[in-house]
């Protein structure tokens, strides 16, 4: 931001970042860019943690706040961006690839045998916050996290989660034809 307060890493798009820009310019934000990535900063800026429930889109993205010391992050509801992390007493690092963080030498690989096993035997991938290696995880989607670095403190929360009907009934036409007319 314009204070140098707030600096972001981002990889996604925000589709209504030009309606958000407006809204906060109307706040009293300034820009300097075009970009989606300064609507999130500022959005954070004005509206904390909820700005999440105004974004329409898809991102992976940290932000640091060099004031508070902290790191927040963020995925897209859907997990479309990837978000890989590791974290001990020492270190947290973050990237879009497992790769990057085996290449960092902070990391030993050790391999996760049951995400194998998952993969070869039941062909399923990334269920949860596991993958194939021990010590990376994956920020699940619609999950953010809050990472103090006075104190190392940090903590994970899940931000969406989509409603649905757990009810069956049978088909209706005339149910179906009433629900078709209210909207």
């Amino acid at each position: 931001d314009s204070e140098k307060r707030f600096w972001i890493t981002y990889n996604g798009e925000i589709y209504n970042y030009t309606e958000l820009r407006e809204e906060l310019k109307q706040k009293g934000h300034r820009f300097v860019s075009e970009s989606d990535s300064e609507v999130i900063i500022y959005a954070y800026k004005e509206w904390g943690e909820k700005c999440l429930l105004r974004f329409n889109g898809m991102w992976a993205f940290v932000i640091f706040d060099a004031r508070q010391q902290i790191l927040f992050g963020s995925r897209d509801r859907f997990g479309v961006k990837p978000f890989y992390y590791f974290i001990n007493d020492d270190f947290f690092a973050f990237a879009s690839e497992q790769k990057s963080l085996l290449r960092a030498e902070i990391i030993k690989p050790k391999i996760n045998y049951a995400a194998v096993f998952d993969f070869f035997v039941l062909s399923k991938t990334e269920t949860d916050e596991t993958g194939m290696f021990e010590d990376i995880l994956e920020l699940q989607p619609s999950c953010n996290f809050k990472l103090s670095i006075r104190d190392n403190k940090f903590k994970k929360w899940k931000y969406y989660s989509l409603s649905f009907n757990k009810e069956f009934k049978q088909f209706d036409r005339n149910e179906f034809e009433k629900l078709c007319s209210e909207t």
